[in-house]
């Protein structure tokens, strides 16, 4: 992985950092979910921050508007905290709060980042954390194999908590999508009505993707469909089949 020092300064405080940007990487192994995330598993990886919460104002603002050369003074800077650029679903909740005059693609990817945060409730298996219910421990405790039976989640009170403002997003978050001559878009709108449970719209976006473009996505949403099945869930490739040609489904600016 290739770095190169930069320093970004926050545009409401004026608090100067340092931090190494990404100019190339390498994955080994990843997996990815029908939301389009995904998580890698190996490999000599990083990406850019997209949004930075200032440690000091608490203030967002965008990495890519304000990086700037490296200065002599690089190695006494203060680096870039984790928890600036590593936000969680509050902090991305707040800034389409507060961030003005944001540029479709900026919001779409910012809806995105939101809805990956909430989803990862269950992407993550937090139901069945050490939080859960007195309920759900007696039914673990009885049927083992529900375990993997997604709907439980629901007795997950953070899930629940944010399950209204996952639904609204998923919802504007359709309105910036361009189905029809993105495919990238596409598969994001199969998923979001799905995860609405909108079966019926889901099947027919899902008819205006080519299988051969992104034969697991499809093979993946066609059983979750079947099923009605409404939570992200992780993308399965078959050993034979060739990912290379596999589709992105989502990237950043």
């Amino acid at each position: 992985m290739i770095l190169e020092p930069v320093t970004i300064q926050c545009p409401h405080c004026g608090l100067i950092s340092r931090h190494y940007q990404v100019m190339s990487g390498t994955i080994f192994d990843s997996e990815t979910f029908t939301d389009g995330k995904t998580d890698v598993i190996s490999g000599a990886y990083g990406k850019d921050p997209f949004l930075i919460r200032c440690r000091r104002c608490q203030g967002f603002y965008f990495f890519g508007d304000h990086i700037n050369e490296q200065k002599e003074d690089f190695d006494d800077l203060p680096g870039l905290d984790y928890e600036e650029h590593y936000l969680e679903k509050e902090d991305y909740h707040e800034a389409l709060q507060q961030i003005n005059q944001l540029s479709p693609e900026r919001e779409k990817w910012l809806r995105t980042l939101l809805w990956w945060a909430i989803n990862d409730l269950i992407r993550n298996n937090a139901g069945w954390g050490k939080r859960r219910s007195k309920i759900l421990e007696f039914v673990n405790f009885i049927l083992k194999p529900l375990q993997k039976v997604k709907w439980l989640h629901y007795s997950y009170p953070e899930y629940r908590k944010w399950l209204s403002a996952k639904n609204d997003n998923m919802r504007r978050l359709l309105q910036l999508l361009d189905p029809v001559n993105d495919i990238n878009d596409a598969c994001l709108s199969v998923e979001i009505h799905r995860e609405l449970a909108a079966f019926s719209l889901a099947r027919q976006q899902l008819k205006m993707i080519s299988p051969k473009n992104c034969h697991a996505f499809y093979r993946t949403q066609k059983r979750l469909l079947r099923h009605r099945d409404r939570f992200v869930r992780k993308i399965n490739y078959s050993p034979v089949h060739n990912t290379q040609q596999e589709v992105v489904l989502v990237t950043g600016e």
